[in-house]
């Protein structure tokens, strides 16, 4: 990681998680960058908590006209702030979207209900659906670490295994829980589900910011013919696919066909 990098998650882990590391002091242009990647990010919030949990630190030099910027917009952030709806909650698989259906409705008329099981389930769903269709999705992970630090110990996680391996998304579980231990410093006890920790976590999230990033800078004042924005936009969407081919075969091969599909149709609309 680089500084930039390394600070934005000492600031997003001790806004979202109350950690202690110091920050390391650095240029306004990098801290420009950084604030810029956290709005993409839409953690306007939790950079905004972190950076004044952070104003006591020595080394804490980000300019005060980038703080009153992000004080100026929080109430704007705190209204776009996400609340999952039945779309997020949904695969692009319709056989998986049916046991899906099958699985939440045996749940809830069972004698021994835990709902909390259900929301950690639709959590970790919905950032499986960010992942393959955008490269925002940070802001998923940290609700999944902040409900396993508020609500984990609710959570029959004999049930979470269950519907992980019945639904074939354990490995993109165990990739979201990865990305918590290697990037916000969870420990391996506080995710119950994870079997393995998946050292690529770290490198896959970094290098969605830096896409996204660079995806914002080349298309800000962008004219481009709108069938070859669509054209880029399938092709971004495959290869972002291809990268979680193998934590996810099925959900990834229908994805791509699904939005191809919907490109295809917008084509003759």
């Amino acid at each position: 990681m680089n500084i930039v990098e390394r600070n934005l998650f000492r600031l997003l882990r001790a806004g979202a998680f109350t950690d202690t590391e110091s920050i390391e002091p650095m240029s306004p242009y990098k801290w420009r960058s950084l604030v810029g990647s956290a709005i993409h990010q839409g953690l306007t919030v939790e950079l905004l908590k972190g950076i004044e949990t952070k104003n006591s630190d020595k080394w804490m030099n980000i300019p005060e006209q980038l703080c009153c910027d992000l004080r100026r917009n929080i109430d704007e952030a705190h209204k776009q702030k996400r609340t999952l709806t039945e779309n997020d909650i949904r695969f692009s698989s319709k056989m998986k979207n049916h046991k899906l259906k099958s699985l939440i409705n045996n749940e809830l008329h069972n004698i021994d209900t835990s709902v909390e099981s259900i929301d950690l389930l639709e959590i970790i769903i919905s950032n499986l659906t960010d992942m393959l269709n955008s490269d925002i999705y940070l802001e998923g992970i940290i609700n999944l670490g902040q409900y396993l630090r508020n609500k984990g110990d609710k959570v029959d996680f004999v049930k979470i295994d269950r519907w992980l391996d019945q639904l074939g998304i354990r490995k993109m579980a165990e990739l979201q829980g990865s990305i918590l231990i290697r990037l916000f410093g969870f420990e391996k006890d506080e995710i119950p589900y994870l079997r393995a920790v998946r050292n690529e976590a770290e490198t896959i999230a970094i290098n969605a910011i830096a896409k996204k990033n660079s995806y914002i800078a080349n298309n800000i004042d962008s004219d481009k013919d709108n069938q070859q924005e669509r054209d880029n936009r399938i092709k971004k969407n495959v290869n972002r696919n291809f990268k979680y081919y193998k934590y996810a075969p099925l959900e990834t091969t229908c994805n791509v066909v699904y939005n191809i599909g919907r490109s295809i149709k917008d084509i003759e609309e």
